[in-house]
């Protein structure tokens, strides 16, 4: 079977040979401290866009059972296999974020980190829904996405085709914290929203110093702060349902 593009890159990731993932492991760490205080009682978590594995292990490490799901049927695989060497109570699933199907009321908690801005279209709406319902009532929704970002600057042109693409697969924009409230679908309400520290260097307090500094000039120029927000969402009741007419 040929390979497709993202189980390529999937590859390329999880053997190395890119350092994405590996250097989001200090974002993945600050999400876990920040949220932490939020996280309800419960011992069940899903993670969508599962990337090296790096936070399933930690959850793994604190007790939870956790449940993978990726579109990449390359990393389902791979991290599968490693997860059972490792004795972990993981189970990964292969799905497309707008189609997945994780039951309703399973879950005390999941995560999406750095992908809700590459779901296409519609997807992004059908796929908060489906993850919505398959949290408890009082579970949360934990995600980090680009805040500020304007998508215009990161387009290429394919030398070849002629194709117009974000450099990073990015599909939406958000550009402040009330457009990340107003994509969530009823039933879940943002609890919190925070612009997370640059990474520059390798002392969190040198990354937190100078992403103050950052914050400082986008206010003095009279812009919206820009980065990368982590939010924390609740899932507080069940949504309304219309009798048909």
């Amino acid at each position: 079977m040929k390979e497709t593009m993202d189980d390529a890159i999937a590859r390329l990731n999880l053997e190395g040979r890119r350092g994405v993932w590996v250097n989001n492991r200090k974002s993945i760490e600050y999400v876990v401290r920040r949220t932490r205080r939020y996280w309800p009682p419960g011992k069940e978590a899903c993670e969508v866009g599962v990337g090296e594995g790096y936070l399933i292990r930690r959850l793994c490490g604190l007790g939870y059972h956790v449940v993978g799901v990726d579109h990449s049927a390359y990393l389902v695989q791979e991290l599968g296999r490693q997860f059972r060497e490792e004795k972990l109570p993981v189970e990964m699933i292969q799905a497309d974020f707008a189609s997945m199907d994780l039951g309703r009321e399973r879950f005390d908690m999941a995560f999406c980190l750095d992908v809700l801005e590459h779901i296409p279209g519609d997807g992004l709406a059908a796929g908060l829904t489906r993850l919505r319902d398959a949290l408890k009532l009082g579970g949360l929704l934990v995600a980090t996405v680009p805040l500020g970002e304007n998508l215009d600057h990161g387009m290429v042109v394919c030398p070849e085709c002629g194709h117009r693409f974000h450099r990073v697969g990015h599909r939406h924009s958000f550009a402040d914290v009330a457009a990340v409230a107003a994509m969530l679908p009823e039933g879940l309400r943002l609890v919190e929203a925070r612009l997370m520290p640059e990474k520059m260097f390798p002392w969190p307090w040198a990354n937190s110093v100078v992403s103050a500094m950052f914050r400082a000039f986008d206010v003095l120029r009279g812009r919206e702060p820009t980065g990368s927000v982590c939010f924390v969402a609740r899932r507080e009741h069940r949504p309304t349902r219309r009798r048909p007419s």
